[in-house]
């Protein structure tokens, strides 16, 4: 189990000499000290753990959860050290700043106007990686632990095996990145900033360069290209693999690419009556692909057009994709199979196909995703209820807890007491692995007492 999470704290160490680049381009030499401490933590750790726990077993599927539970707490734990000594923020701050930039939701506690470029381009670097996971970016299929792992993170195979899938999923990612800063750039956005919101815009993150995130910029055309890119990221890694692949058919006929599509017009069209288009539509893409961006405050938005929004990010975008929430596969089939029951009550002997598009489902996988949508409820309902004890109010508090539950970060409070920041951490954390992981993370952890 720790031979697993040290080889992957070994490859995920190189991730911390990346923003050195930065730190030379705009000669902001002091923090590089603070990178490189990260990046020898995370590798000496690694080189330890791998070491120490070196076996040849298999690891089991629970195994797998506690690990990747692990993996994630403990990476997000060493990336703080930049974040407290180079961004000057405290260790809460910080740790809520880490786990908000890996799990590739849009919170932030910087003040992005004076934070370094080499802070700015870390948080952007860290949702990228976030949103393929850091199983994949530890190249998981070299390892023995490899398949459960990248299972355990959550992701499907696309390819007949795992290595396979790793590279494709990556260079699809490299490229659609590439079309997203040459887009950005190419309507009048810098450089810099190109290349960050491109990273998390297709990592569907939402971390930005300014504190008005693409409201900054006033230009509807980099708010047309931001749109384009966050719903690229919220397709499935599949459906973009047929479309390079040359099956447009299949891309264009995915049950969850048409769903995410029709979502979007729908909620759009009842939120116009209160909203301007441009607002509308933007805000609407950036929840359902749950990532983050806005370009007004939401603050005074009205419960109504709160209560639609935190439908979409509980929702989410496609399952395969980078996005957060429930999955668009999940909320189709339960729909389905309340559908298919009803039918079944009127007409007792109706055979009907348990499919949407190409979406096959059983009765067991009905239970189990049943069981998830129960348990997403019941902690969405507890960190609401807390955060209403710190004085927010019930829809507000609701609206927090779901943006960080479905990795979003569109938000609604202006102020976060400690608790209320370490309750959304936790929501951030279990909404990344899906819950289950750490639930079986913590079990293992109350059993060894």
């Amino acid at each position: 189990m720790f031979n697993a999470l040290g080889t992957t704290l070994k490859y995920a160490s190189f991730v911390f000499l990346v923003p050195i680049i930065v730190t030379l381009i705009y000669s902001e030499y002091f923090a590089i000290p603070y990178f490189f401490l990260s990046f020898l933590v995370a590798l000496i750790l690694g080189l330890v753990l791998e070491r120490l726990f070196y076996t040849e077993k298999e690891t089991r599927l629970s195994e797998g959860m506690v690990i990747i539970a692990m993996i994630w707490l403990v990476v997000t734990l060493i990336s703080t050290i930049p974040f407290v000594f180079a961004g000057g923020m405290s260790f809460i701050d910080a740790f809520f700043e880490s786990m908000s930039a890996w799990t590739t939701t849009a919170f932030s506690m910087l003040n992005l106007e004076q934070a370094l470029q080499s802070i700015l381009f870390l948080k952007s670097f860290l949702q990228w990686v976030g949103g393929i996971g850091i199983v994949v970016l530890a190249l998981s299929g070299l390892f023995k632990t490899g398949n459960t792992l990248y299972i355990a993170e959550g992701h499907e195979r696309i390819r007949p095996n795992v290595i396979n899938s790793i590279k494709t999923i990556w260079w699809i990612y490299i490229f659609y990145t590439i079309i997203g800063v040459s887009l950005l750039f190419g309507v009048g956005m810098p450089l810099f900033d190109s290349v960050n919101h491109a990273m998390t815009g297709i990592a569907t993150g939402g971390m930005g360069t300014h504190s008005e995130s693409i409201g900054f910029y006033n230009s509807s055309a980099i708010e047309a290209v931001m749109m384009l890119i966050m719903l690229l990221g919220a397709i499935s890694f599949f459906s973009h693999y047929q479309l390079i692949a040359g099956n447009r058919r299949k891309f264009f006929k995915d049950i969850q690419t048409i769903t995410l599509i029709l979502l979007i017009i729908v909620v759009t069209l009842l939120l116009l009556p209160f909203h301007f288009l441009r607002e509308t539509l933007f805000h609407v893409v950036s929840a359902v692909t749950c990532s983050g961006f806005s370009i007004q405050n939401l603050i005074n938005w009205s419960d109504y057009s709160k209560v639609l929004l935190i439908m979409l990010m509980v929702f989410g975008g496609a399952a395969g994709s980078t996005v957060g929430g429930l999955k668009l596969n999940r909320i189709l089939i339960f729909f389905k199979s309340i559908y298919d029951n009803i039918k079944k009550l009127l007409k007792p002997r109706l055979v009907f196909p348990r499919r949407i598009g190409s979406l096959i489902y059983t009765d067991k996988e009905f239970q189990a995703i049943f069981k998830f949508i129960g348990i997403y409820i019941f902690f969405l309902v507890l960190g609401s209820l807390i955060l209403m004890s710190q004085g927010y109010s019930a829809i507000n508090s609701l609206f927090q807890v779901a943006s960080a539950q479905g990795n979003v970060g569109l938000s609604v409070v202006s102020e976060l007491s400690i608790i209320s920041k370490l309750i959304l951490i936790f929501n951030m954390w279990i909404g990344r692995l899906e819950i289950w992981a750490v639930l079986v993370f913590i079990i293992y952890i109350l059993r060894r007492r």
